[in-house]
């Protein structure tokens, strides 16, 4: 059975063969150059405003609800930049 549609080359490292599947996948998707969503903030915005809501009494998983986060990580982030 002979394959048709695709060129058999040699490609010269494997970084360059996972770029040539890319864009073969990708041909046809035009790129965004901007945040995908309006939500899109700094991390360093984005820890500020989890501490400052965390210090106004609202629980992990609410907080982890609101940025799409694990209450894990938002624990992580209060422990590191809240104090």
């Amino acid at each position: 059975m002979t394959l048709t549609g695709f060129n058999i080359t040699r490609l010269p490292s494997i970084n360059a063969a996972i770029e040539c599947i890319i864009e073969q996948l990708c041909a046809g998707i035009p790129l965004s150059f901007q945040p995908i969503t309006e939500k899109h903030i700094s991390k360093a915005e984005r820890n500020a405003e989890i501490c400052q809501r965390y210090e106004e009494g609202e629980t992990l998983e609410e907080i982890a609800e609101g940025f799409g986060l694990s209450h894990q990580r938002i624990h992580e982030i209060i422990h590191r930049w809240c104090e």
